[in-house]
């Protein structure tokens, strides 16, 4: 089934205003935007084995090539099942506003991976806002969300819709399991005061596709100075109402550091600054205390390899911040937008990171998983998919409780989002508390160890 968004017939009874419209009123019930890119098809395989494209969920692929979308199509019929045929088809293009405003009207919630964000985000984040749609999607690019909270907040507070960005490997993973500890220390201590929490990411194994490269090198090439500037020169830029933590400072990890209180040898995260402020903003929203502070770094048994990473880090960032060599990069380097691993190393991928805090003489950790798939692709895509699931199923918030959320923060996602990723696609929060330092220690696991 084909529908044209621009010709396509609108859900009755929606304005072109975008009035609230209940569930039983729109067709269906997930669109998944952007399923001919890497990310998109793994997310629309991912729907396929788990709701089928007959069952209880109602959903369906756009883009727009129809020639494109009926190729991955055909290769999930190949891969999964014949029912991939039957997968709807939506044509649209972030070109063309009314095609994402027919779009949307027809759908309780979007799922987007069309990067990058910054170039093609932001009308369909815009058409979302107009027709009462929840949206969710894999942006990594922290300024864009800075963008479209300014631009769209306000009016999405206002009609009761859920804007949900950065529900890949960036940042629930690490969203999650700052809300899994915090969660478990209230339970053992009700009036503990939750000060600094470290975020440790161990070992890796994956790889990076061609459209999650260009939109990191686009963010530094299209982006204004002075926004990334007052993006990442401020720790709470996705929190404007937080100014810092009444005791301590609050910074990102520029450099090689050892950490005392977990005893390991630490890098700078690339991924660091933008999962921090995410979950700063969760810190806020669900109200981790005043004295919460929030860091996230690689952890190494070795200094020597700790110190190879952190001048890695900052000579990557020197390249994309001077054009010539990015262009270099860019043409005779880099894998080009929709390519990505092979399907025997998304397989073999995995993730481990560590969460940690000392608090009210005990020692917390929550260890994430990730045991089905490399984190960057096959595991984001099972995160994209739940999350959607978790929107299309949950309630909305009333008119003038909506608005921008974390994944940790959203109405609808939180715990059960998180069993569902714990049953159905082995991502794993374990809390667990300790009285012994080392005892807690023992669970963190360095990036150069072996799982």
């Amino acid at each position: 089934t084909t529908i044209k968004g621009t010709l396509g017939a609108a859900v009755q009874g929606a304005s072109d205003g975008g009035e609230r419209m209940s569930g039983a009123e729109r067709e269906f019930d997930i669109v998944l935007f952007g399923a001919t890119g890497f990310t998109g098809e793994l997310t629309a395989e991912y729907l396929l084995r788990t709701v089928g494209a007959k069952g209880y969920v109602s959903w369906a692929v756009a883009g727009r090539s129809e020639a494109k979308l009926d190729k991955v199509k055909q290769q999930l019929a190949k891969r999964v099942n014949e029912e991939a045929n039957d997968i709807p088809t939506i044509l649209a293009d972030t070109g063309d506003m009314a095609s994402l405003r027919d779009m949307c009207k027809r759908t309780k919630v979007v799922v987007s991976t069309v990067g990058p964000f910054l170039k093609y985000g932001t009308p369909l984040v815009q058409a979302c806002v107009e027709c009462a749609t929840d949206y969710c999607d894999s942006t990594g690019e922290t300024t864009w969300i800075r963008r479209i909270m300014d631009d769209f907040e306000d009016k999405a507070r206002e009609k009761g819709i859920r804007i949900v960005p950065s529900c890949g490997y960036d940042s629930l993973p690490s969203d999650f399991g700052v809300y899994q500890l915090v969660k478990g220390i209230r339970q053992d201590q009700p009036n503990a005061r939750i000060g600094e929490v470290v975020n440790l990411i161990g070992p890796l194994r994956g790889g990076a596709s061609g459209g999650t490269i260009h939109s990191a090198i686009n963010m530094m090439a299209a982006e204004e100075t002075s926004m990334l500037k007052k993006v990442y020169g401020n720790p709470y830029a996705l929190t404007p109402q937080r100014k810092g933590p009444r005791s301590g400072s609050q910074g990102d990890q520029r450099f090689f550091k050892y950490r005392k209180d977990v005893a390991v040898y630490t890098s700078p995260w690339v991924m660091g600054p933008g999962n921090e402020r995410i979950v700063r903003r969760s810190a806020a929203a669900l109200d981790y205390g005043d004295n919460f502070r929030f860091t996230e770094a690689m952890a190494w048994s070795s200094p020597m390899r700790a110190l190879f990473v952190s001048f890695a880090v900052i000579f990557g960032g020197v390249v994309l911040a001077i054009p010539p060599l990015r262009w270099i990069l860019e043409k005779f380097v880099l894998p080009p937008p929709g390519t990505g691993p092979s399907r025997r190393a998304m397989e073999k991928g995995y993730g481990y990171t560590t969460v940690y805090t000392e608090c009210g003489g005990k020692h917390y950790v929550v260890e994430v998983k990730i045991t089905q798939g490399d984190v960057g692709y096959r595991s984001t895509s099972m995160m994209l998919g739940e999350s959607a699931l978790a929107l299309a199923r949950s309630s909305r918030p009333e008119p003038g409780s909506g608005g921008f959320f974390t994944p940790a923060s959203c109405p609808g996602m939180q715990d059960d989002l998180m069993t569902a990723l714990d049953e159905h696609c082995g991502i794993h929060f374990d809390f667990s508390a300790h009285d012994s330092a080392k005892e807690a220690r023992a669970l963190i696991r360095p990036g150069d160890a072996r799982l």
